[in-house]
């Protein structure tokens, strides 16, 4: 009453109609910076305010967005999403390789080593099965354990190598299968097992090294389970032969397996190699000494 003027209204405050006495303050997501308005605005995408009588908009914080006008609070970034920046319109998806479990988040984490996340928008990263690895940070997909290696369980950095005595000649394994017998393999990350030499063999499974054939056996193939007994008429004195000697002339052996032959007794005698048993001396023959190639006849006046 009185008054010689009208006042503006502050910033921060409106009136719309003609001879107000009383300027009215924004609400809540409206602002107004000048003074003497008749309207406020409503706050930008990005922004937000929420008490009343304003000037100002403030900014959405990092791990919050407005994607429209006139809110009085800013929205969460969903898990799987974050946003590091003031004043976001939108959230970004966590890349491939990274993921995020909960909300209104300013960044991504990495999928640790032995974990991907494949697809944009991750809220957690899934281990690599079994057979497969991941030694880096941030991957996206898992690689294949080579042959040789092996993973048994998900979730591994690295796969380990074929213990010896194992092989693997595929990709993607998730354990070793053991060499069979009459096979080996002597080196860690094996893709074969070896057959074993001629000369050697074994009878188990899971072997790193074959065994030499004992005196007395040979082995004239690869791949043996077991060696052979030398048969009789043959002999072997030393470990790890691929075959046996036959006994020379004058000299027998009429068992199998054995180390040495034996001198044909007095009163036989064998000119011919392999002999299993020495004959004797025929009517009119006679052999005096051990070891003899042949007999001798009988000198006139004798029998």
């Amino acid at each position: 009453i009185g008054q010689i003027k009208c006042t503006a209204c502050a910033p921060g405050t409106y009136t719309n109609v003609n001879g107000s006495i009383t300027c009215s303050a924004c609400g809540v997501g409206t602002y107004q910076s000048q003074p003497g308005a008749s309207r406020c605005d409503a706050c930008a995408s990005g922004s937000y305010i929420d008490i009343d009588g304003q000037a100002s908009c403030a900014l959405c914080s990092p791990g919050k967005y407005a994607n429209v006008s006139g809110l009085s609070g800013c929205y969460d970034c969903a898990a799987g999403s974050a946003q590091a920046s003031n004043g976001a319109t939108e959230c970004n998806l966590c890349a491939p390789g990274k993921y995020i479990g909960s909300t209104a988040q300013t960044a991504c984490f990495d999928c640790a080593a032995g974990s991907i996340s494949s697809v944009n928008g991750s809220t957690v990263c899934i281990n690599c099965a079994a057979g497969a690895y991941q030694a880096l940070t941030g991957q996206s997909e898992c690689n294949n354990c080579t042959a040789g290696r092996y993973s048994s369980s998900g979730g591994v950095s690295s796969c380990t190598d074929c213990a010896p005595g194992t092989a693997s000649n595929v990709t993607g394994a998730t354990d070793c299968p053991v060499c069979s017998a009459g096979t080996y393999r002597a080196l860690p990350a094996g893709t074969v097992c070896d057959p074993c030499a001629a000369g050697t063999y074994t009878g188990e499974t899971r072997q790193a090294s074959c065994r030499a054939c004992p005196a007395g056996t040979f082995a004239n193939a690869t791949g043996l389970t077991d060696c052979y007994a030398c048969p009789a008429g043959t002999v072997q004195p030393l470990s790890g032969a691929i075959e046996c000697d036959a006994c020379p002339p004058g000299q027998y052996q009429s068992n199998p397996g054995q180390l040495s032959c034996t001198l044909c007794g007095a009163g036989t005698a064998t000119s011919v190699n392999g002999t299993v048993e020495c004959p004797p001396c025929a009517a009119g023959l006679y052999q005096s000494q051990p070891g003899a190639f042949n007999c001798t006849r009988c000198a006139t006046g004798t029998y």
